[in-house]
């Protein structure tokens, strides 16, 4: 996100998008507290575990507003590429956490299942989660505010991932109602809710680790040699790395003996701004030219 658009918003007195993300950040994560104190204080599993899937929905809202914060933030001496990575060292650290906190909770589910110690949940709980569905639903509401002030996609798919998570309240509401009558209910719901979230985390923690050690896709680079080769460039070598908003290309490209010094600069300008051009996740292009043989 460039400096310019952040201008544009700010001329139209809109905020940005990271404003909204943030706000909506604290709305998720206070849902998820209140599940979770709430779950614990009363022993109703299957609210703690809906708390750490918020927290999950906290820690994407979390990562959008790093990534918008950064892409403003100019690269510098220590981080020549930009700080982006900031963000999945974040999602690594707290996916670990939400897996371990998940298999406490499968453990009390199944330890309440085998020792038959299933309590039924206090009147008091609808309220709660009441209060819980109305801050999902302000901040569906929010998001979409700030998508038609701002017009960023990312808000429009944010306001309908809270949309889901009030479907996701409303079955919540339903659980704890039916466990009421059959207690049995809550805690076998608590190991479904637990399934999906080790499925989550494990996702996130995949996705993290994969930028951090550099993964990169490796079709990219012969997708660039292709490229480059349909317009008469030979290329020797292509390395990638990974930036966690896109990739930096260090490419070697091949130029005959006769060039001069200005023909074999305009070869490696022509060479970046066709790479720039055809691939929208290069974030930096450097080229090395060595004799053709």
């Amino acid at each position: 996100m460039g400096n310019q658009e952040h201008g544009d918003w700010k001329a139209r007195g809109a905020g940005s998008p990271s404003r909204y993300i943030q706000n909506a950040t604290y709305l998720a994560l206070s849902v998820s507290l209140i599940e979770i104190i709430t779950g614990i204080s009363m022993n109703i599993i299957v609210l703690e575990a809906d708390g750490l899937h918020t927290s999950i929905d906290s820690i994407i809202l979390f990562s959008l507003y790093i990534g918008f914060s950064m892409a403003s933030k100019p690269a510098d001496i220590d981080h020549p590429y930009g700080h982006y990575k900031y963000k999945y060292l974040a999602m690594y650290t707290v996916a670990i956490v939400i897996i371990v906190a998940t298999f406490i909770l499968i453990y009390e589910a199944i330890m309440d299942i085998i020792r038959n110690q299933i309590e039924k949940p206090p009147i008091v709980s609808l309220y709660i989660v009441g209060i819980i569905l109305a801050l999902v639903v302000s901040r569906m509401v929010y998001l979409l505010i700030g998508h038609r002030r701002l017009s960023e996609p990312v808000l429009m798919l944010e306001a309908k991932h809270a949309a889901a998570d009030i479907a996701d309240s409303l079955m919540i509401v339903g659980t704890i109602v039916l466990s009421m009558y059959i207690p049995l209910i809550e805690p076998v719901a608590a190991l479904a809710i637990s399934s999906y979230l080790l499925y989550l985390a494990s996702n996130y923690i995949k996705e993290s680790v994969n930028t951090l050690l550099d993964r990169v896709d490796p079709s990219l680079a012969h997708k660039i040699i292709s490229t480059l080769g349909d317009s008469g460039i030979i290329v020797s070598d292509v390395k990638l790395k990974n930036l966690g908003n896109g990739y930096a290309v260090d490419i070697v490209i091949k130029v005959p003996h006769s060039y001069s010094i200005e023909e074999a600069h305009n070869a490696a300008n022509n060479v970046e701004t066709n790479i720039r051009k055809q691939f929208a996740t290069i974030r930096s292009v450097t080229v090395h030219m060595e004799p053709l043989q």
